[in-house]
């Protein structure tokens, strides 16, 4: 997919099938990531929710910011929209995106979920494009998703990100039941 503007931005939204093919031939180079952070946007909103508009919206948000990347998926009402190429290190997490661990350099995928998450749950729509991108990952990546998954949260204390009422367990649970029913 060519990523276009600045930020680069992919713009295409996937169904759940699209988005189980695409990941399933992505090739990610020399260096595949291993981690996902799991985020909430709280702006735009659910109801705010525009597609390719709000997806161009956000990449003017970045490119202010002086962003030379972004996350790389959003999920949302209408489908799975690509952002920033997933071969590519992402901007979304700080110390979430990118670092070396014993000597090995790894990266994210930086997985926004369109709505605000600190009272409520995600469900409906999103959350089923939010667990069909995490168990493709997983999938693709040969990572469980207790392994895989992490927050945004998890590298600041300045956060609630994905939201209070989204917890690692729920998260888990729910993933490894999408995936057992693929297998």
């Amino acid at each position: 997919d060519r990523a276009t503007g600045m930020p680069p931005m992919i713009g295409r939204r996937l169904s759940i099938p699209g988005w189980q093919s695409y990941v399933a031939g992505y090739s990610f180079g020399a260096v595949a990531p291993s981690r996902l952070v799991l985020h909430h946007t709280a702006v735009p909103t659910i109801e705010q929710w525009a597609g390719l508009r709000s997806m161009q919206g956000m990449q003017r948000y970045y490119g202010g910011k002086g962003w030379t990347a972004a996350p790389h998926i959003y999920v949302v009402p209408d489908g799975i929209w690509l952002f920033t190429p997933m071969h590519e290190v992402g901007i979304h997490a700080g110390t979430g995106n990118s670092g070396t661990s014993g000597g090995k350099f790894w990266y994210s995928i930086g997985l926004e979920m369109v709505g605000y998450y600190d009272h409520t749950r995600p469900s409906g729509a999103v959350w089923e494009h939010a667990r069909a991108v995490m168990g493709g990952l997983s999938k693709r990546l040969g990572i469980a998703p207790r392994q895989l998954i992490s927050f945004h949260r998890d590298y600041t204390d300045k956060k609630s990100c994905p939201g209070w009422a989204v917890t690692k367990d729920w998260v888990f649970g729910e993933v490894e039941a999408w995936l057992a029913l693929r297998r």
